[in-house]
C-alpha cells in the first residue's frame, strides 16, 4: 500500500512483548498478518517488559527517527503491574498523560497515532503449578483490592479507551473482541498470545487501519 506520492506506507509498531516479533513462534505474528493483508512496511519498536514510562524514553529513537505515516502504539500490559502491596509500577494518572505524551509527539512529527487495547489476562490458579497463568508469575494478593489482576488491567484499558475520544485518535479497541474466545486459547500462559490471539489481533487492529486511518492517507 502506498501514498499518494507513491512510497510504500511505513508503520511503526510500539510497545511491548506483545508488540514485539522474536521470529521463534510457530504462527504468524500479528504484525506480519498486516504486512501480508496490506503491504506495508513495518517497523518493530517492541520491547519486552516495557511501560509507557519506558517507552517514552525511547520514542524519539525507536519510533519518530524512523519518519513513520503511522505509529500503533500498544502499552498497558506491564503498566498495569504491581510490584507489592502498594507498589504500583505506574499509576493509572501517570499512564494517562504518558499515553497523551506519546499521541502528542506522534502528531506533531506528522504522523497518525493508533491507539491499541491491549487484550485480557487469564488469571489461573495460583495453587496449579502444572499450568503457566498469570498467578504462577504474580501475587493475587497484590491485586486483592483492586477485584483481581484482570479488573486492573481493565482500569488501564478504559483509559486507553478515554484518551482516543479526548484527542480524537483512532482506536483499535481488541480488549473489546476477547470476551468471545476462551483465555486459555486466546493466550498461551495467561498473557503471550496464541495463534487465536493473533489472528484477532491481527484481525482488530486491521479493521481499524483500513476503516478509519488510511482513507485519510490515502
Amino acid at each position: 500500500m502506498v501514498r499518494t506520492d507513491g512510497v510504500r506506507l511505513k508503520v511503526v509498531v510500539f510497545g511491548d512483548s506483545i508488540t514485539f516479533n522474536n521470529g521463534r513462534l510457530k504462527w504468524k505474528h500479528w504484525t506480519e498478518l498486516l504486512m501480508e493483508r496490506f503491504g506495508v512496511e513495518i517497523i518493530n519498536a517492541g520491547v519486552g517488559g516495557d511501560t509507557t514510562v519506558k517507552g517514552l524514553k525511547r520514542i524519539q529513537t525507536d519510533v519518530l527517527d524512523h519518519h513513520p505515516d503511522i505509529v500503533l502504539i500498544n502499552f498497558g500490559m506491564n503498566d498495569h503491574v504491581k510490584a507489592g502491596m502498594n507498589a504500583e509500577i505506574v499509576t493509572l494518572a501517570e499512564y494517562e498523560q504518558n499515553l497523551k505524551t506519546m499521541v502528542e509527539l506522534v502528531r506533531a512529527a506528522g504522523a497518525v497515532p493508533l491507539l491499541v487495547t491491549v487484550s485480557y489476562i487469564y488469571e489461573g490458579d495460583p495453587n496449579n503449578t502444572n499450568e503457566n497463568y498469570y498467578y504462577n508469575r504474580h501475587d493475587p494478593a497484590y491485586y486483592t483490592d483492586d477485584g483481581g489482576a484482570l479488573a486492573r488491567l481493565d482500569k488501564y484499558i478504559d483509559v486507553m479507551r478515554r484518551v482516543a475520544l479526548e484527542y480524537d485518535v483512532p482506536l483499535a479497541d481488541v480488549r473489546a473482541a476477547c470476551d468471545q474466545y476462551d483465555p486459555r486459547e486466546f493466550t498461551r500462559d495467561g498473557v503471550h498470545i496464541s495463534a487465536l490471539g493473533n489472528e484477532v489481533w491481527a484481525e482488530v487492529i486491521g479493521a481499524c487501519l483500513a476503516n478509519q486511518v488510511f482513507p485519510g492517507l490515502l
